[in-house]
């Protein structure tokens, strides 16, 4: 089925005026692989929607969630699939518990079963919220202290993230630094140490990173810093350029029908 969608997809790109990547790695792609002309495609990043993704109040939000206070929370919101791999978080758990930390997922498929047995007997409690209301997510993100990306870069392209990941930069917007992989696009999103970190998502990487845990205090630090980041990264922007390309497209098109026209009665 993959074949046959990747074969759709190479034909109906190569007969299309203009093919839109979301990163430059991913237009690096798709000239590879798709086979297209340099001049046929190009990048719209995409944006986030700051009046559903922005600060909240911590305290109301743990409140609501029944969650701690005095707790240190990690927290992934997305899928559970082969693509985003939180196995090695849960593994070093277990090996090195990690005092007042807890971890809450939100979200499902087919990878949860695996998780929810890494979990059985954790010191660190582990919370499967389950599939949320879109409009709810920003509540669990708000009750966090940081927040996790953990792909699995062999699941992409040459091993690299190029996509844009819209979890990443939603949580910065909620102002929340992310962990995250050294891969691909994620470079451009994640400033390491500043407004998140980047680290393999293996054990030790793991394992390194939680002995040197940062405090609750420099984590929100990093988180305004995050949402400082993102700040202009908006879907009105993303939708200019589309709009932009769009009447350059046109005006083209336009242009060569009075060309043919003028040559019909030339």
């Amino acid at each position: 089925v993959h074949s046959a969608a990747q074969r759709v997809a190479r034909n109906a790109s190569q007969n299309a005026p203009m093919v839109i990547a979301e990163t430059d790695l991913l237009r690096e792609a798709l000239l590879d692989i798709r086979g297209l002309a340099p001049e046929k495609v190009k990048v719209v990043s995409t944006g986030v929607d700051h009046s559903i993704f922005h600060p909240m109040n911590k305290e109301t939000a743990r409140q609501s969630l029944g969650i701690d206070a005095a707790t240190t929370v990690f927290l992934y919101v997305g899928g559970m699939d082969q693509y985003h791999d939180l196995s090695p978080l849960l593994q070093i758990l277990r090996e090195r518990p990690v005092d007042g930390l807890e971890i809450h997922l939100v979200g499902d498929g087919s990878y949860r079963p695996r998780y929810e047995e890494l979990s059985e007997g954790l010191a660190n409690p582990v919370r499967f919220h389950g599939q949320v209301p879109h409009g709810e997510v920003p509540r669990f993100i708000a009750a966090a202290d940081a927040c996790v990306a953990p792909y699995d870069a062999a699941g992409f392209y040459h091993k690299q993230v190029s996509f844009s990941t819209l979890k990443i930069p939603e949580y910065m917007a909620c102002a929340k630094p992310v962990i995250s992989i050294p891969s691909g696009h994620i470079f451009s999103l994640i400033d390491h140490g500043t407004t998140g970190f980047l680290f393999d998502n293996d054990i030790v990487a793991w394992g390194g990173f939680l002995s040197q845990l940062p405090d609750r205090a420099t984590l929100k630090s990093m988180g305004q810093s995050a949402a400082e980041a993102v700040r202009e990264m908006t879907w009105e922007s993303t939708a200019r350029q589309y709009l932009e390309i769009g009447s350059e497209i046109t005006d083209k098109s336009l242009y060569s029908r009075h060309e043919a026209s003028d040559a019909l009665h030339g």
